[in-house]
């Protein structure tokens, strides 16, 4: 199978093989992930230690603002798994050139990245340097902006891959999943003036889905290339 070949994945004859039908549906396991991170997340507000006071005096959950709270760092583990998966799919397609490797390249630098932003908070300090030094114009910081940027540096990226990420089965529609959280988290940020308990409990809340679905996005990916470049033993034999 060369990179330079774009084809969809065959639809599966009724009585073949399982190994010959496609990857294993990841759907249930998507669903029990998604339940248990909702779960969580209710428990994060639930059980918390005191509020953090914001310069405007308005408190905030404690979980969903510090950057050591339970749900920033569910969601730098959940893109920590999404690089180590990530990682594994790229030495899965290593024999490829071209594409393949430039696609799980770029997503394994990506998720590693985000996992470290997320503890370390480099868009929030590069947004506080660009609020001391910057006039804000029609924003109300800065890290909205970068978190923006963000996500129109990934557009060039799909353009020129998308091709690659529509030959691993539900990859696609995982992706985009992830997206749309992705565009919903930050839309919250940047259309709230002030944050409030509701509206950080919401934006937050969409972020650690939203790197759930990047990790089961990996695995989905992973699962998908196992099967397109590894052997598949004839079940029937």
């Amino acid at each position: 199978m060369t990179s330079s070949t774009f084809s969809l994945p065959p639809v599966p004859a009724a009585g073949e093989p399982r190994s010959r039908r496609g990857p294993i549906s990841l759907w249930p396991l998507v669903a029990v992930v998604t339940v248990c991170v909702l779960a969580y997340i209710g428990l994060s507000v639930a059980i918390a230690p005191p509020s953090i006071v914001d310069p405007n005096g308005t408190a905030l959950p404690y979980n969903f603002k510090s950057e050591r709270g339970s749900i920033t760092l569910l969601s730098s583990g959940m893109f920590l798994v999404a690089a180590c998966l990530a990682g594994v799919t790229l030495l899965t397609v290593r024999a490829e050139r071209g594409r393949p490797r430039v696609l799980w390249f770029a997503l394994t630098a990506a998720m590693a990245y985000f996992s470290i932003d997320e503890v370390m908070g480099f868009h929030e300090a590069a947004g506080e340097l660009l609020d001391e030094n910057v006039p804000k114009g029609p924003f109300r910081t800065y890290n909205d902006v970068v978190v923006i940027v963000y996500g129109l540096i990934a557009v060039p990226l799909a353009l020129l891959l998308w091709r690659e990420v529509v030959r691993y089965q539900r990859l696609l529609t995982m992706l985009l999943i992830a997206g749309v959280l992705y565009v919903a988290t930050s839309s919250v940020d940047t259309l709230t003036d002030d944050a409030t308990a509701v509206s950080t409990v919401i934006e937050e809340g969409i972020k650690v889905c939203c790197s759930t679905f990047f990790a089961l996005s990996m695995l989905t990916g992973l699962v998908a290339a196992r099967w397109m470049y590894g052997p598949r033993a004839d079940d029937g034999r």
